[in-house]
């Protein structure tokens, strides 16, 4: 083997190499970003929640507070 073809050899070694850990990186960062998705969406299904039954409440609350 040509001292070239071992140079080529280690040079696609490395960029496979790199090109891994940036993949992997990117899979870190999207997993984050999901997660980060999923707590925004219980976030709102909560406030939601909470809306509906504050209002729930207010409305029965008025209700005995206008019959006294």
């Amino acid at each position: 083997m040509c001292w070239y073809n071992r140079h080529l050899i280690t040079k696609l070694i490395t960029l496979l190499v790199q090109t891994s850990k940036k993949s992997l990186e990117y899979k870190r960062q999207l997993l984050l970003a999901q997660s980060k998705e999923v707590d925004v969406t219980n976030f709102e299904n909560k406030l939601l929640d909470f809306k509906t039954k504050f209002g729930r409440h207010y409305e029965l609350a008025s209700k005995k507070f206008d019959a006294l």
